[in-house]
């Protein structure tokens, strides 16, 4: 078996184990479940990616993806939301007070979460 191989299967059933362990784990898991349904509501609407666009300073990244099976990009996501805080609740905010879809009625209860989060 090569180095790279080796590596590679360490890597995964590290992940798995990690993966495993934070699903027994209710505040991790609720964590990175809202972390997940947070970045999907922002980039799965292009209106709402532009929106949230305006909010942004030009020196925060942007939104990653969630991965769910990488640790790595895992850790690149909790951190665009990180240092993209301020600006995710003013867009919750925006959108909340603004939209009378089920957008702005998802951005409300957005809104509820970060505080337990």
């Amino acid at each position: 078996m090569t180095l790279g191989l080796f590596m590679h299967c360490m890597n995964s059933s590290l992940n798995l184990s990690f993966q495993y362990a934070m699903s027994y784990i209710p505040h991790c898991r609720d964590a990175m479940n809202l972390i997940k349904d947070f970045i999907n509501f922002v980039r799965d609407s292009p209106k709402r990616l532009a929106w949230f666009a305006t909010f942004q300073h030009h020196d925060t990244g942007a939104l990653r993806p969630l991965c769910p099976t990488g640790w790595t990009m895992r850790v690149s996501a909790v951190k665009s939301i990180l240092d993209n805080y301020s600006e995710l609740l003013a867009l919750l905010q925006d959108v909340s007070d603004t939209d009378r879809s089920d957008a702005g009625y998802i951005a409300s209860g957005f809104l509820k979460q970060p505080p337990t989060f």
